[in-house]
């Protein structure tokens, strides 16, 4: 399976939308170097005209496929980490097959909105596909649950990777990017054919603490009792402490293991429920019957999660000349809790890799990818990061 995947990697911090733009089309172009745009990925800071935007590069690029979304901060091999800025991705191949498709979720309606951006995109790509992309979601959905359907609608098993779209923390509202359009509650995918070649990594950094749990009652997000214990009281006595009426999302995570107790998905608490039961909601829905540990981590211990992520998408790469590019997609959890340390992960990122591979990114409200012990189910991670190398020939 052949290609000649080329990535291209452009970040400006321009403060004006239009002057960033420019930025970005000379970067592109300069890169490129006579290739063509056949799909991109735009992850942009807030309080940007998206629109300015978008219209600019597919004015640029009649053909390309775009997707993206709004975030929490970017980080790219040309500028490093930047809270207020843009990072636009671009992919270049002769022989390997882009597609994109959005469906909108604004009735509610989920089901529908994976099931139309599937449909256009296989349509359009009229071949099977190996990999899928998505900056989508919001904190207003389960994302956990537009992940599943979106898994089930994907022809065969596809890996989907991606994030939850970003706004720095304020919580009001995130943005999709598809073709030229700006949205608030849609799905936009980019499908790969089949002859993309790839590697990747997954890792935290948070590690377990106290004992394994079940999950005895629990609906869509919110976990009212473990070990027939209320959330709070399984946390407080794990913990050995009274905890507060709400929690840092950067604190005490539950690890979700599968049968073999083996690390599955991670899920950042979002606080108590307010009736006072000793509920607790999660970034993430964690079915009735999971086996559970609550987590904890101190930076040294994240960025040591970093360097694993990064080892464990190189461990598959024989060849590390064979590196087209890397996306990058880390957790806002992980950009908070790291504090002013937040650029000590893109420099380990950089020393992993290689001083010459191009790489972006973007820090959002979780992330998409299969877990590292089963290749082919992708689904919601939260404070992970997930490395994704492009392989070419």
């Amino acid at each position: 399976m052949n290609n000649n995947l080329k990535t291209v990697i452009c970040h400006s911090e321009e403060i004006d939308s239009e002057d960033l733009l420019k930025d970005l089309l000379i970067q592109a172009e300069e890169q490129l170097n006579g290739d063509k745009a056949d799909a991109c990925m735009l992850l942009a800071a807030v309080d940007f005209d998206y629109q300015v935007i978008l219209d600019g590069i597919n004015n640029r690029w009649k053909n390309t496929k775009l997707i993206g979304g709004t975030t929490d901060g970017e980080l790219s091999s040309r500028l490093g980490f930047r809270e207020d800025s843009a990072v636009l991705i671009i992919f270049s191949s002769s022989q390997i097959k882009f597609a994109f498709g959005v469906g909108e979720y604004g009735d509610g309606d989920l089901e529908k909105a994976c099931r139309d951006a599937v449909s256009q995109a296989q349509q359009e790509l009229g071949q099977k596909a190996g990999l899928c992309l998505t900056v989508s979601g919001s904190q207003h959905i389960d994302v956990s649950k537009m992940m599943q359907i979106l898994e089930e609608e994907l022809p065969g098993e596809i890996p989907v990777f991606g994030g939850v779209p970003g706004d720095q923390w304020r919580f009001e509202k995130q943005y999709q990017f598809a073709g030229n359009t700006v949205y608030e509650n849609a799905v936009p995918i980019l499908l790969m054919s089949e002859n993309i070649q790839f590697s990747y990594g997954i890792d935290s950094g948070w590690q377990a603490l106290g004992n394994i749990g079940t999950v005895t009652r629990a609906e869509g997000n919110t976990v009212f009792t473990i070990d027939n214990r209320t959330a709070k009281n399984y946390y407080e006595e794990t913990l050995g402490m009274t905890l507060a009426d709400s929690l840092s999302p950067g604190e005490f995570p539950l690890i979700i293991l599968d049968n073999n107790e083996t690390f599955q998905f991670q899920r950042a608490p979002v606080g108590f429920l307010e009736d006072n039961s000793g509920g607790m909601r999660f970034f993430g829905g964690i079915p009735e019957g999971s086996k559970v540990i609550i987590a904890g981590a101190d930076r040294e211990a994240i960025l040591a999660g970093s360097k694993s992520c990064i080892a464990k998408a190189m461990e598959r790469v024989e060849d590390p000349k064979r590196i087209a590019g890397v996306l990058i997609f880390s957790c806002s959890g992980r950009r908070i809790m790291l504090g002013t340390m937040i650029g000590k992960e893109q420099q380990i990122i950089k020393d992993k890799l290689g001083p010459h591979i191009p790489f972006g990114g973007f820090y959002g409200y979780g992330e998409f990818a299969p877990p590292q012990s089963s290749f082919l189910r992708s689904g919601l991670h939260n404070q992970t990061i997930v490395s994704l190398i492009f392989l070419k020939d």
